[in-house]
């Protein structure tokens, strides 16, 4: 009986290892497995949203519109990084993934892609009974609007850049993609942004328009991809296109110019 205490002792940690075994047995549920996630309009509105928050991640098209404008006549002398790359006589470094000075919003612009692509895969796949009036439709065509400008972004400061339109889910040597040249991403570019200046509203109209949080803000719109549209006609000299584009956002009447 001298012996019984370390018995007892010994009971406990049998019995949490016996239970320790039946935990690791359990299914995970902490994560969504994405291939049952898109099943709804509400799965797919939460999609958007994060195609959303990746485009607009303070190192992706935030960060574009610094480099984009650091290169136009708008910005004559600009200090520090900026005045560095208006030296540099290309825009940027042509191989970022390499470990240039830019390979996080080149990751960065890539990843939200990513995002986009797999939201366009399996948004598709949903049965348009899932959803409201055209909402799928208009959803698309948000993706494709993201899509296209995230592309025309990276190809206007990185010239060829590679061109995946599908979901990429190998290890590296598989996603080892070559550069595709400006003008076959320009063209991408172009058909992703018709697709939105078709299928989008002039004002998503299923998100709150209020003073304080207004969710409007930052969405696509159907005057937004043909401003873009308007753009690329300019940049190619196809001025028929850029000015009629460009009437048809000036006579929508939503857009004043500012008075203050």
């Amino acid at each position: 009986m001298k012996n019984s205490p370390n018995y007892l002792l010994i009971i406990p940690f049998l019995l949490l290892f016996v239970q320790c075994g039946k935990v690791l047995e359990h299914d995970v549920y902490s994560s969504i497995e994405m291939n049952a996630f898109y099943d709804s309009q509400d799965a797919a509105e939460i999609g958007i949203t994060g195609c959303y928050n990746r485009f607009f991640h303070e190192s992706a098209y935030p960060m574009m519109i610094c480099f984009y404008q650091v290169s136009t006549d708008d910005v004559l002398k600009p200090s520090g990084w900026g005045h560095q790359l208006k030296q540099r006589g290309t825009l940027l470094n042509s191989n970022p993934s390499s470990g240039g000075g830019y390979s996080t919003q080149w990751a960065r612009m890539y990843e939200a892609i990513a995002n986009v692509n797999l939201f366009l895969e399996r948004v598709a796949e949903i049965p348009d009974d899932k959803f409201s009036g055209n909402r799928k439709q208009e959803l698309l065509a948000e993706g494709h609007f993201l899509r296209g400008v995230s592309y025309y972004y990276l190809t206007m400061l990185w010239r060829d850049v590679p061109l995946i339109l599908e979901l990429q889910t190998g290890g590296p040597e598989e996603n080892n993609v070559p550069k595709a040249p400006q003008a076959e991403v320009i063209n991408q570019v172009k058909a992703d942004l018709a697709i939105a200046a078709n299928d989008l509203p002039p004002v998503l109209e299923n998100y709150k328009d209020d003073v304080v949080t207004n969710q409007r803000k930052g969405r696509a719109s159907r005057w937004a991809a043909k401003a873009y549209l308007a753009r690329i006609a300019l940049m190619e000299n196809d001025l028929p296109t850029a000015l009629s584009s460009s009437d048809e956002i000036i006579n929508s009447g939503l857009y004043p110019l500012a008075t203050k």
